[in-house]
């Protein structure tokens, strides 16, 4: 559960370094992210509760009931799980991409089907956007934020929506409004980690 959750979250987040664009027209950021490996971290909040931080919480309660014998090893297991963020290796080729509004709109829908974006708005090097997710696996409904460039080599979003997640039923402490539906919100920062990109 937390595996899947963290490695969407780290998606959208790497996804939204891609969203550099204006909206129909061709309006355009100033700042181009530099080529090379990108790190992208974050949170998700579910009815304002950090799912992360709960998923450690449970982690470390089960890891009490461990024989010490295995604990080591089940403890190294949980912090490869967890990782430090995902990572990105952006060419320049595709760093230049990120001019075209049209391009970085058309990536987006690519690497995320479930959901269609639209751009609402620019200003100065952040971009205001809304749609709405159809995931049957994941989260229904609307969804809203921005992406802001804050210098060649960092960038941070923010995205929240209301709607259906059936799976937040699975963590500890999150209940669902009168009406059945839950709060997201996700948090990422995106930092340039260098020019070299790890070999595949």
């Amino acid at each position: 559960m937390k595996s899947i959750m963290s490695c969407r979250m780290a998606r959208i987040a790497a996804l939204l370094l891609a969203c550099t664009a204006g909206a129909a027209a061709a309006q355009t950021l100033s700042i181009t992210p530099r080529p090379g490996l990108w790190k992208s971290e974050g949170k998700i909040l579910v009815n304002g509760q950090d799912i992360m931080a709960t998923m450690r919480q449970a982690q470390a309660e089960m890891l009490k009931s461990v024989p010490p014998a295995q604990r080591a090893q089940v403890e190294a297991m949980m912090k490869a799980q967890q990782g430090s963020g995902q990572t990105e290796c952006l060419t320049a080729a595709e760093s230049a991409e990120l001019k075209d509004p049209q391009a970085m709109l058309a990536r987006m829908h690519k690497e995320t089907p479930q959901c269609r974006y639209q751009i609402t708005k620019v200003s100065g090097n952040t971009v205001s956007m809304k749609g709405r997710c159809e995931d049957p696996d994941g989260y229904t409904g609307d969804i809203e934020g921005s992406y802001t460039a804050l210098s060649e080599t960092s960038a941070r979003s923010s995205f929240s929506g209301t709607g259906n997640y059936p799976k937040a039923a699975e963590i500890p402490g999150v209940k669902p409004t009168a009406k059945g539906l839950y709060t997201m919100s996700m948090e990422g920062t995106q930092t340039w980690v260098g020019a070299s990109c790890p070999k595949k």
